[in-house]
């Protein structure tokens, strides 16, 4: 950033700056100053013509870069989770389907279900966000993230799930035995 001096010189090319651009970038600068702890604003969707069509479409300028990052944090989650599921089977003929399964794909397709059903990580659904990725990365719960790798449970499915259907045998069994031990 060049520096000028009190005269109204700019000291790195000893030119006279204009007084009215001195004081416009001295108010850009206290403005940017006062509002540097705001988050910048997401930029929104703009209707632009397409040249050869002369139709209005929806063109996104640009994504907030904070919502990139937890995506792409909710991706590699899924991705890191879905990729222990190999190592979890023992049964050959388990692990033959398995190769033929790609968690990273289905870990996108996952996360962009996610994305488009419930919006941003940070909204009001995140509470739904924590507790699928709870669901799918707890350690005592392999047949969650199985079903998940081969397809048996689809991603749009995973949405309408409760905790209790995400959940292993073993706390679906608690679950059972709480209801029979208050109903009975």
């Amino acid at each position: 950033m060049n520096k000028k001096n009190c005269s109204g010189y700019d000291e790195s090319t000893n030119a006279k700056v204009p007084s009215g651009i001195k004081k416009k970038r001295k108010f850009e600068e206290e403005e940017h100053a006062a509002f540097a702890s705001k988050k910048p604003r997401r930029k929104r969707k703009l209707a632009k013509l397409s040249k050869d069509k002369g139709q209005k479409t929806m063109v996104s300028s640009s994504k907030c870069p904070d919502e990139d990052v937890k995506r792409k944090q909710v991706r590699e989650n899924l991705v890191e989770a879905l990729s222990k599921v190999y190592g979890e089977n023992n049964d050959e003929t388990m692990k033959e389907q398995l190769r033929a399964c790609d968690p990273i794909g289905v870990a996108a397709s996952v996360e962009s279900v996610l994305f488009e059903a419930l919006g941003p990580i940070t909204g009001p659904n995140k509470p739904k966000y924590i507790s699928i990725l709870f669901c799918v990365n707890y350690s005592e719960n392999p047949d969650f993230r199985r079903k998940i790798l081969l397809g048996e449970v689809k991603p749009e499915r995973i949405l309408t799930m409760t905790d209790e259907e995400m959940g292993s045998h073993k706390f679906q069994e608690k679950i059972r035995r709480i209801r029979e031990r208050f109903a009975g």
